[in-house]
């Protein structure tokens, strides 16, 4: 197989210039919006939502949830925001 050799800032520039972010905001946005979809079902707590998405620490994921949605995930879940 061939091989790209890009720097890492190199590669962050070009990945944003497709998606308008890095790969790290990236990798959160689709966390963040797995969330969403996992928390309209209601069958999770915030806790399991939180491991099933790779966050070791669940305040972490909630405080980063608001941050990203505007709610708590526990207001998600009970308002259902569209």
């Amino acid at each position: 197989g061939s091989e790209v050799h890009l720097s890492l800032p190199h590669l962050n520039d070009v990945f944003k210039s497709y998606t308008g972010m890095t790969p790290y905001q990236y990798c959160i946005h689709v966390k963040i919006n797995r969330a969403k979809e996992i928390l309209a079902l209601g069958q999770c707590s915030v806790k399991e939502i939180s491991w099933q998405l790779g966050f070791d620490d669940p305040y972490y994921f909630s405080r980063l949830f608001k941050k990203k949605t505007g709610f708590s995930p526990s207001q998600w879940t009970a308002t259902e925001p569209e």
